[in-house]
């Protein structure tokens, strides 16, 4: 069955809830219902929306990200209602779904739903807002000029990309060598592999697309790599691995100080790209 068709969403949708998974179900049903309006139960929709209290249970720099990124959008919106659409990018099991209230949203993301930006643009539409949480650094840099012209093809009013920079005087590479050392996480090892991408080299990216760049504040920088500790150091309790992780955090907030100054930019950058008129 085509990743286009409606149904094809809903059967993942029926096979999420069989493993207990109501966040990811909803995704796939508004996925659904984007391809067919009246293929998705607007009830069961209700019922699987995840409410404030249940978002928080989160990962803090998820939450952080994902509510910052609905955020910009309703500013961009710039009206008090939910009729836009998002097309999310890379955006995992859809979590930024419950975010966005009644808007119509599209999950496209190949470990989930098989989906690529260049099968959604047979689709031949767009999208209010394409959006990309942390996914640019896993694009290896030779690839982020068509990554990019390939998002503003499918965005009709902008395309948001929230991104962790590399910036001057801090090498952030310290903080995913550390968390794959002792967690062995894949997103560690690709940003390594790809690099981070440096404020200069985005803006470059817009240019070389011919697309206007606003620059948005992002989630703080300390706080987004304390959650990503905290997270993984709680998984590891009461594991003999654990001792090993806090003395390598330890040694590494004692050689970063630094980092707890406000004026070091060391968080995620939000870029919102427009096309040029």
């Amino acid at each position: 069955m085509s990743a286009l068709h409606p149904d094809y969403h809903i059967h993942l949708a029926t096979q999420a809830l069989k493993a207990h998974d109501a966040t990811t179900a909803y995704a796939h049903l508004k996925t659904a219902q984007v391809l067919a309006p009246d293929a998705v139960d607007h009830a069961l929709l209700q019922r699987l929306h995840a409410n404030e209290a249940t978002r928080k249970t989160m990962p803090l720099p998820t939450y952080v990200r994902l509510e910052r990124a609905a955020q910009v959008i309703r500013d961009l919106h710039d009206a008090d209602n939910d009729e836009f659409s998002v097309l999310d990018i890379g955006g995992g099991k859809g979590l930024l779904s419950h975010f966005l209230g009644n808007a119509d949203y599209m999950l496209c993301e190949p470990q989930e739903n098989t989906l690529l930006a260049h099968t959604v643009q047979q689709l031949g539409r767009t999208f209010d807002f394409v959006v990309s949480v942390h996914v640019l650094e896993h694009v290896p840099a030779a690839d982020r000029a068509q990554f990019l012209a390939d998002l503003l093809a499918l965005a009709g009013q902008a395309v948001i990309l929230i991104v962790p920079i590399a910036v001057e005087g801090f090498d952030k590479n310290e903080v995913e060598r550390l968390i794959y050392k002792h967690r062995g996480a894949p997103w560690a090892k690709e940003h390594l592999e790809c690099g981070l991408p440096s404020r200069e080299s985005i803006l470059k990216l817009g240019e070389h697309v011919g697309a206007q760049v606003h620059e948005y504040p992002g989630a703080d920088g300390l706080a987004s790599m304390l959650g990503f500790f905290f997270d993984d150091l709680g998984a590891l309790s009461r594991n003999p691995a654990v001792t090993a992780y806090f003395k390598d955090v330890d040694a590494f907030f004692k050689n970063n100080t630094h980092l707890f100054q406000a004026s070091v930019p060391t968080g995620d950058h939000i870029f919102v790209f427009t096309k040029d008129a």
